[in-house]
């Protein structure tokens, strides 16, 4: 027999992610009726259908990628590099006190959600590493953003809201998968630095061999 408590926890997930596409449903239709809207125009709409359906603020960015990523295809059809511009908005700070890496640590959190929650048959390591390199590529999300996400042990405010069904278990999934990229950021970090390295000592041995 199931656990009442877990039933309710898993209807009220359920409802949530309803409200969720919803929002997305309403903010797909009001982008296609507004193809010229600007950047900030096509934010304030997101945060009305956030208010207007009583969402979570972390839901926001949830509804956006409904809205436009929520198709299997959209790694491959270049939806990302269509919404570069947008997506660069929403990464780049409003005042002092945002932080870009906390603005990058959310966007990435939300396409954990996406992945893991909205489209769990693209939560496969070759599927999320593509992801997280165009994501890098566009510089979306950049180094420092991986490398604090990478490090992270817990859930926080970075993290999209329990109630939209993004639970610990599955987000450390999503990081597993991800394990190809992170090697590969590390290397080529690695491989940066020794670079460097060798044109620093080309540079000293030049004025020695004059």
């Amino acid at each position: 027999m199931a656990d009442p408590l877990s039933l309710s926890v898993c209807l009220c997930v359920c409802l949530s992610v309803f409200v969720v596409e919803s929002a997305a449903h309403e903010y797909r239709a009001w982008t296609v009726s507004h193809p010229d809207a600007t950047a900030a125009e096509r934010y304030d709409q997101l945060r009305a259908m956030q208010l207007t359906f009583s969402l979570l603020p972390q839901a926001r960015l949830l509804l956006y990628l409904s809205a436009v990523c929520g198709h299997e295809s959209f790694l491959t059809d270049n939806t990302l590099g269509k919404e570069q511009a947008f997506l660069h908005f929403l990464v780049t700070p409003t005042s002092d006190s945002s932080n870009v890496v906390s603005l990058q640590r959310q966007v990435l959190s939300a396409f954990e959600w996406l992945s893991t929650v909205k489209l769990p048959s693209s939560n496969t390591a070759v599927t999320v590493s593509k992801l997280c390199m165009q994501l890098y590529e566009l510089e979306v999300v950049e180094e420092d953003a991986f490398t604090a996400w990478a490090q992270d042990t817990v859930l926080h405010e970075f993290s999209a809201a329990a109630q939209y069904g993004l639970t610990y278990e599955l987000a450390e999934q999503f990081k597993e998968h991800a394990q190809p990229f992170l090697t590969w950021l590390a290397t080529a970090d690695d491989d940066e630095d020794e670079d460097s390295g060798d044109g620093a000592d080309e540079d000293d041995a030049d004025p020695e061999d004059a």
